[in-house]
């Protein structure tokens, strides 16, 4: 005898069958319960259950009861209850319920009973659960919503489940929301939340939801400023020690502090004696956690912008951040953090930046340029560190292989629309071709060409960009005078620049420095522009020396000739030099020097 197949049962038809009975029996009180305590838990299940709530009027019904439809406090309260996991993490149930004025039925229920510990309970889960989503938070969050968050902090002080669940909505309405994070200052909201948290320092939730909200609101200057002054940092500190196990915990801690540590640098004995002993004790542990390995690298990157501190820190650490770099590859936030880490630990530090290439920096640096090339803040940090590590001359010629350049021109050109990146990009190429070898290779894949394009397209007339653009083209144009002037024509750029910008002491100096290696490609018009600059920068001898230096090159190699164009000019600023200039010996030698060229080539 073959056995007859069970017949599948629907789920769902559950879901139809309680919501029909909750109709049939709406005037038996124990149907009613046991009917919602049903559908809270068919929400609990998930997204379909939720949905098929949604799609039998189950919603309407729950709003129903919560408005008093039969009046009984302790149905309104289970039917707050179900329409709060009705709500859990559905988007389209939120918007419904909106559609329904059920946010503002909500809202009623839970001011008429401010003094029930269950129904607060409940109204707070439910503004948790909107507050996950940022377009309901700004459209639903107001200072009266805000207000009763922080009053249910006042008014269940002795209530951790409460004061947990207000934290976490807390949390969620003051994620990059600027304008609430300065409203929950102005309204005192720091203190209860340091309050809470000071009195139940065991309860792990209550201390991530805080340390989360914290970490948020720390991003306001003025917060910021008031977790300080309550030992915040000390307190952060803390709480990582003691609870190191909790990932999230420790993770939001280390926010909280690279927050406070942003832009404040006041904090040292806190940082040597308490910080950096606390980072060094977890690192084992932490390095291996994503989540917690990127926050570690971000407080360290914090630390390190401070020059006393970076020497604090350590050459140890940088081995241990290449080794997360490595093994988080895919990483966004710990790609971005580990470079901010790698090039504030390297500024200004050789010793740093000799670690760093030793143990795999610059391959590292091209992997994830390569890997990110879109991803903006990755490219802007690997360039920073790129950079700061370029300021080391030990270049070691398997070192200088690494270095993919044809991928750096592609990635120049991919950003060039940006001042920052065209910027820092001059900065890397002026350091890097301080090394001939490195210099070569510029030129050889055709980087200057690049360079000099971009900034003649789309940054002419900026003067930010032509300092650097200078400061790049002093560093190569003592041996590619000829390819410069001759192809690029760059003196006749560098022309148009000092005329354009003639108010500017340094790049006038800049100019003239180019000028002087550019001798056999001056003219007449850049004599005028030079001895313009003399007369109106009379207190820089470097641009009075060097300036002098190319005047008198150009009546050597000119022969005299034009010399009627400038003769006067010449004289004028002569007189105004040996007037101000008389006991610099540099100086005073050039212009006698100057004045016998022109005695010289008068005669002839």
């Amino acid at each position: 005898m073959i056995p007859r197949k069970k017949k599948e049962k629907n789920p769902f038809l559950n879901v139809e069958q309680i919501i029909e009975t909750l109709i049939r029996c709406d005037l038996i009180l124990p149907i009613q319960f046991n009917c919602i305590s049903s559908i809270t838990l068919l929400a609990k299940k998930g997204k379909e259950f939720q949905e098929q709530i949604r799609f039998n009027k189950g919603i309407e019904l729950i709003l129903e009861r919560i408005r008093g439809y039969i009046k009984n406090l302790k149905l309104q309260t289970k039917s707050l209850k179900a329409l709060v996991y009705i709500i859990m993490d559905n988007y389209e149930n939120i918007q419904y319920i909106i559609n329904l004025e059920g946010f503002s039925s909500v809202w009623e229920f839970t001011q008429n009973n401010l003094t029930d510990s269950k129904i607060q309970l409940w109204g707070l889960f439910f503004i948790y659960h909107i507050s996950f989503f940022r377009d309901y938070v700004d459209m639903l969050i107001n200072d009266k919503i805000i207000n009763y968050i922080l009053n249910s902090l006042e008014n269940f002080q002795d209530n951790e489940n409460i004061l947990s669940i207000s934290i976490c909505c807390l949390s969620n309405i003051t994620f990059k929301n600027s304008e609430i994070q300065s409203k929950i200052y102005q309204f005192s909201g720091i203190e209860k939340i340091w309050k809470a948290m000071k009195k139940f320092e065991q309860n792990n939730q209550l201390q991530i939801g805080s340390a989360l909200c914290l970490s948020n609101l720390s991003e306001n200057k003025e917060s910021k400023q008031k977790i300080l002054l309550m030992n915040g940092m000390q307190h952060f500190i803390h709480l990582i020690k003691t609870f190191n196990k909790n990932q999230n915990l420790v993770r939001f801690s280390f926010q909280t502090i690279s927050n406070l540590l942003y832009q404040n640098q006041d904090y040292n004995s806190v940082i040597e004696n308490d910080l950096i002993p606390l980072i060094n004790l977890i690192w084992k542990d932490a390095e291996k956690i994503n989540t917690v390995a990127s926050k570690l690298c971000l407080v360290v990157a914090q630390i390190a912008k401070n020059e006393q501190m970076r020497a604090a820190i350590g050459k140890s650490k940088i081995k241990k951040i290449i080794s997360i770099g490595t093994r988080f590859r895919a990483n966004l936030e710990i790609q971005q953090n580990c470079f901010l880490a790698l090039s504030n630990l390297a500024c200004d530090m050789p010793e740093n930046q000799l670690e760093i290439l030793k143990n795999g920096g610059i391959e590292l640096i091209i992997a994830r340029m390569k890997n990110f090339q879109e991803i903006q803040e990755i490219q802007e940090n690997c360039l920073l560190c790129f950079i700061n590590i370029s300021e080391q001359e030990n270049w070691k010629p398997e070192i200088i292989n690494i270095v993919d350049f044809e991928l750096l021109k592609n990635l120049m050109i991919s950003f060039s629309d940006s001042e920052n990146f065209f910027g820092k990009y001059l900065l890397l190429f002026s350091n890097l071709s301080l090394s001939p070898e490195m210099m070569k290779k510029i030129f050889e894949f055709g980087l200057v060409d690049t360079i000099v394009a971009i900034h003649q397209e789309k940054f002419i007339s900026n003067i930010n960009i032509w300092l650097k653009f200078t400061s790049f083209i002093c560093v190569v144009a003592s041996p590619f005078q000829s390819y410069l002037c001759s192809n690029l024509q760059i003196h006749n750029m560098i022309l148009k620049g000092m005329s354009q910008f003639s108010e500017n002491e340094e790049l006038q100096l800049k100019c003239c420095v180019l000028f002087q290696i550019f001798i056999p490609y001056i003219n007449e018009e850049m004599i005028q522009l030079i001895s313009q600059a003399i007369q109106k920068f009379p207190n820089n001898h470097i641009l009075i020396w060097i300036g002098l230096e190319v005047i008198l090159n150009f009546l050597r190699k000119t022969q005299g000739e034009k010399l009627d164009l400038f003769e006067e000019k010449i004289h004028s600023i002569l007189q105004n030099i040996n007037e101000s200039c008389f006991n610099i010996q540099e100086i005073m030698k050039l212009s006698k020097e100057i004045e016998l060229e022109i005695v010289k080539w008068k005669k002839n």
